[in-house]
């Protein structure tokens, strides 16, 4: 039996550590070989298995992340005139009022001069925050929407999407404001001139399309 043992032993061991043995193995040992030698495999295979499943349950990683592609996307919102007002339901009355709110706004710019030269920034900034001026870009966008200027007109005051005249004035009553709360008065008194001469560009405009 201890002789059995000790060959089944280095057997193994020539399998598994590729000993040599000597005298060379007869036939009966080699299949006693063959034998412990897929034992040492699928020991090894089992082994290499249990590690993976090991690791696997220790990764506490969270799963990629699948994109929902059915999600609904919002929609553009359409555009219209400002306060709510749909474009299709502005009238002609819409845009002389329009226009009338901007002449308003001209004259209130050309009351600023005293406020500007006596250093009165407060009551300037008090101004540029109250109607006509703080809803000047509401007036212009419904005079243009409005349809009742000539379409090149539109173009020259410009849109949401287009640049022109009216985004001046927006530019230089901003530039105003800003020069008010820095008590710059050489800054207000340029911005205060470019801006009502953007204005009264409009103005002429207004007048060529008898909206005034």
């Amino acid at each position: 039996m201890a002789r059995m043992w000790l060959l089944l032993a280095l057997s193994l061991a020539h399998s598994c550590a590729g000993v040599k043995l000597t005298p060379p193995l007869n036939d009966g040992r080699r299949q006693i070989v063959r034998l412990l030698s897929g034992m040492c495999a699928s020991a090894a295979v089992c082994s290499s298995c249990a590690a993976s499943v090991a690791e696997d349950e220790g990764d506490e990683s969270p799963p990629d992340e699948i994109p929902d592609l059915g999600r609904a996307r919002p929609k553009p919102r359409k555009g219209g005139a400002p306060g709510g007002q749909s474009l299709g339901t502005l009238t002609a009355e819409d845009g002389k009022k329009a226009a009338a709110e901007l002449l308003a706004a001209r004259q209130k710019l050309e009351s600023l001069d005293t406020l500007v030269q006596t250093s009165d920034f407060a009551s300037l900034l008090e101004a540029l925050m109250s109607p006509p001026l703080s809803t000047f870009e509401r007036s212009a966008l419904t005079l243009v929407q409005s349809r009742v200027l000539d379409p090149e007109d539109v173009k020259a005051i410009g849109t949401i999407k287009r640049f022109g005249v009216g985004a001046d004035v927006i530019i230089m009553l901003n530039g105003l404001q800003d020069a008010a709360k820095s008590a710059d008065r050489v800054g207000a008194r340029s911005f205060l001139g470019k801006a009502k001469a953007s204005l009264d560009e409009i103005i002429v405009i207004c007048q060529g399309n008898k909206v005034l």
